[in-house]
């Protein structure tokens, strides 16, 4: 599988989690992450080594969202690849927990909201 999208066809959907990754399984590490217009969906999990390798990583219009969690090593990117990291049009993210090696091959980055953020 080159994708994942996961788009309006789940409107109650209030959580998605993914496990880690293990020797036996590559669950969408290969896999593009594409997350749209999910109006109920809260919280995002996604497990170590999940969608290790995306190319194209796109979170938006999700008005309820308000965590992400990533495990180690998700998120990745190809390093042979034009990767991109898209987060917009989420007003009710609060929190982005990072665990480490996440987004070291992204060469294009967006994030637009309409929230003051501050970088720490």
């Amino acid at each position: 599988m080159r994708w994942l999208k996961i788009r309006q066809y789940l409107p109650a959907l209030s959580t998605l989690a993914f496990g880690e990754k293990d020797h036996d399984s590559f669950c969408f590490y290969n896999a593009d992450f594409i997350l749209t217009d999910l109006p109920a969906l809260q919280s995002v999990v996604l497990g170590s080594e999940c969608f290790h390798l995306s190319i194209t990583t796109t979170v938006e219009n999700l008005p309820n969202l308000r965590d992400i969690y990533l495990s180690p090593n998700t998120l990745v990117g190809n390093a042979y690849e034009k990767c991109s990291l898209t987060l917009k049009d989420l007003p009710s993210l609060k929190t982005v927990r990072l665990t480490g090696g996440h987004f070291l091959n992204v060469g294009s980055f967006v994030f637009e909201s309409e929230k003051r953020w501050r970088l720490l």
